[in-house]
């Protein structure tokens, strides 16, 4: 049977895919076909999520329907790679995308600021749109971090490892700041009971190459690991996630795991 040409597609099929889309805010596209459509409202959101994810036939639905429902569309091949790589329709979108996310709901911001305004709640927006949406992202994240690291010279950065998540090779930087950041980064940890470990590689880390939203340097990783190592004891149950089942045993009958020894988390 012949696959019906692009414009029949089921009526049930159209009618949904318009429905998502009727709440996105922006849609990301790539030259190769591929395409994301993204929304994010302060109200009922900690960050972004994706509504619709796609490539070939279900992109140029997209690009017609965004079109013609007044839609920005951004041609972003980066950022549109990662969102579809690192993403899942209907799921929040992977901290790996909010920089470049904040910088495409900045755009969109100018084009309709009235809207936006009261959408993202930016009535009084603390410097950058860019730069707000993305503090509010990484401080809503902290919540779901792992562990945050605290310095004696009023530094934090919160970190997440999930062995069984595809393509996480290393803890990820979910949000860090000094000062005014940094106690409000401890203060949400402190409320959602994230575990907080003074170290002084949390100076290392904020004054080298680590970044918000990314990997944490593969020269730090063996400082991370040592951190690791102190919190798994204490809180067995939380981190079963960095382990795989066969490691996870290991881990149980008293030994480090062969992970641990090797001293990077793959």
């Amino acid at each position: 049977m012949k696959k019906p040409a692009f414009g029949f597609i089921p009526q049930r099929s159209c009618l949904a895919l318009k429905k998502r889309l009727s709440r996105a805010d922006l849609v990301v596209t790539h030259p190769a076909g591929h395409v994301a459509a993204v929304s994010y409202e302060a109200y009922r959101m900690a960050s972004p999520r994706i509504l619709v994810v796609g490539e070939k036939i279900v992109a140029e639905q997209v690009r017609i329907a965004s079109s013609l429902a007044g839609i920005p569309v951004l041609t972003w091949p980066l950022l549109a790679a990662r969102l579809t790589s690192w993403s899942r329709e209907g799921a929040p979108a992977s901290p790996f995308c909010w920089r470049p996310l904040a910088r495409a709901f900045a755009y969109v911001h100018g084009l309709d600021p009235h809207r936006y305004t009261r959408k993202w709640r930016l009535a009084a927006p603390e410097g950058p749109i860019a730069r707000t949406l993305l503090r509010r992202w990484m401080l809503e994240a902290v919540s779901r971090a792992d562990f945050v690291i605290t310095g004696s010279d009023n530094t934090a950065i919160a970190l997440q490892y999930d062995h069984n998540q595809e393509g996480m090779h290393a803890p990820i930087v979910l949000a860090m700041g000094n000062d005014r950041n940094a106690r409000a980064i401890e203060e949400v940890a402190v409320t959602h009971g994230v575990p907080l470990i003074e170290h002084d590689i949390c100076a290392k880390l904020l004054d080298g190459k680590a970044r918000a939203c990314d990997f944490v340097p593969a020269d730090h990783w063996g400082e991370v690991i040592d951190v690791m190592r102190t919190l798994f004891p204490l809180h067995r149950r939380r981190f079963r996630r960095w382990f795989d089942k066969g490691e996870l045993q290991n881990t149980d009958e008293g030994n480090e795991g062969e992970e641990w020894k090797k001293g990077t988390p793959q």
